[in-house]
């Protein structure tokens, strides 16, 4: 007659294997969620990068319309300013898109979700940082490029047009004053909505649909602990 120590013992060896076989199956099958998501993430992170190479071409010509500005006005002190300020420009489009490039390429999805969080973190400040500064400085850098064509075209604004300009600058001013405004009320209690707002337009759907992927691994990593415990 088997013993009840013998038939305890057999019963704690087969719940064992089957906790451990439940527990494998369920780490399967976070695994294929995750790859799965993982892959998503990757395709959310593309668009991104085709905007940034957009960025970079647009930087380039920039630079190359800004030298051809200068190059062909060396005569004019108000017009190779103006090219000098495209070229400088051109440089400053040319390397926030190179770095935002080169942060989605390191992008490591191999380490935990909350790794993957911080990179994603890091890229989206960067973005978003750089491009304020790119659209505030366009909200002035568009007039030496209507100085140059008017110049190609033989009219020089600065001394034909100058309320043109003027008008310009206070349009610019207006510009830049109104974004860092509405980005200084954003961190204020009960503007909530406008903080939302503005990082959603600055960080822009590739970002806002990469971050919900993250957190829908993470929730599911979170509920899978969980159960387990």
């Amino acid at each position: 007659m088997t013993s009840p120590t013998v038939d305890l013992d057999e019963f704690k060896a087969a719940w064992h294997r089957l906790d451990a076989r439940l527990a494998a199956q369920q780490a399967l099958a976070f695994q294929a969620f995750r790859d799965r998501r993982v892959h998503t993430l990757r395709r959310r992170l593309w668009p991104l990068y085709g905007g940034q190479v957009l960025q970079l071409l647009f930087g380039i010509a920039m630079l190359v319309f800004g030298i051809y500005g200068w190059r062909r006005n060396l005569a004019t002190p108000h017009l190779v300013a103006a090219g000098l300020l495209g070229q400088a420009y051109g440089v400053a489009a040319i390397a926030p898109a190179g770095r935002t490039m080169q942060l989605i390429r390191e992008f490591d999805y191999s380490v935990p979700v909350l790794t993957m969080q911080r990179q994603l973190a890091v890229l989206r400040a960067w973005h978003v940082r750089t491009g304020v500064w790119l659209g505030q400085a366009w909200w002035f850098l568009w007039m030496p490029c209507v100085m140059i064509v008017a110049a190609a075209l033989g009219l020089d604004v600065w001394r034909r047009a100058p309320q043109v300009l003027w008008f310009g600058a206070a349009v610019g001013v207006a510009g830049v004053v109104v974004m860092e405004a509405a980005a200084r009320l954003s961190r204020r209690p009960g503007w909530r909505w406008l903080a939302v707002l503005n990082d959603d337009a600055m960080a822009g759907a590739s970002l806002r649909r990469a971050q919900a992927v993250l957190d829908e691994i993470a929730r599911f990593e979170e509920e899978t602990t969980v159960a387990d415990a």
